[in-house]
């Protein structure tokens, strides 16, 4: 994603939890807004989001066992991500052909897409500009979807 955001795309971001911080191509929630604003209303949908992810990686965790803590990938990242992009991909066929669904909770909402897994190229950032672009980023999302604050 910081690959995509470098070369132009300003429409696609990563979601995640505030254990990660705030960057340009990955939204972060925001701590303590007041419930009923715009920023708490960014905050609940990104966190609904974030959990149908981490349950779709449940669901690829218990289908492909390789993907579970317990047997974690001993491959660099490149072949890590080749290879869980393999499980997503067999997943969502398995979705589109109804084929032994042993989940009933994924639906077509789950479904995931292969992620580009390439080393990123390009200069580096300084992390303080990063990150006030990320918030200038992130506050014209909140005002766009949810009003202004």
């Amino acid at each position: 994603m910081e690959r995509n955001f470098t070369y132009g795309e300003r429409n696609t971001w990563l979601i995640g939890d505030d254990g990660y911080a705030l960057e340009p191509w990955l939204m972060t929630p925001l701590k303590n807004e007041i419930r009923g604003t715009p920023r708490f209303q960014y905050n609940e949908e990104l966190c609904a989001a974030r959990s149908v992810v981490e349950r779709l990686f449940g669901v690829l965790k218990g289908e492909f066992r390789c993907l579970s803590q317990q047997r974690q990938l001993m491959y660099d990242p490149v072949m890590s991500g080749m290879i869980a992009n393999a499980c997503a991909v067999l997943h969502n066929m398995r979705i589109a052909h109804r084929l032994d669904n042993a989940v009933d909770a994924v639906e077509e909402q789950g479904r995931i897409h292969r992620v580009n897994e390439e080393p990123l190229l390009g200069e580096e950032e300084n992390a303080n500009q990063r990150r006030a672009v990320a918030q200038r980023i992130q506050q014209s999302l909140i005002t766009r979807h949810y009003g202004r604050h």
